[in-house]
């Protein structure tokens, strides 16, 4: 699929190109899931998808040092 947007700037829309590989993953913001979410996304410039385990270690390690999250 091509999408092209046009930016206002009196020129032709220009196609929007594929990103790099992600994944990413929704935590919610307390174990009662009373609403909210975090998500965490770690890209990929190897052009293979990211392993899962790398994006489960990194939000284990960043997501209890957000205040919010620790307060809960």
């Amino acid at each position: 699929m091509a999408i092209r947007i046009g930016l206002g700037d009196g020129g032709s829309p220009r196609p929007v190109e594929q990103g790099p590989l992600a994944r990413t993953l929704a935590v919610a913001l307390d174990p009662m899931d009373r609403g909210g979410y975090y998500e965490v996304t770690v890209w990929s410039t190897f052009g293979t998808l990211p392993d899962d385990s790398a994006l489960i270690g990194i939000a284990e390690k960043i997501l209890p040092t957000l205040p919010e999250r620790a307060a809960r």
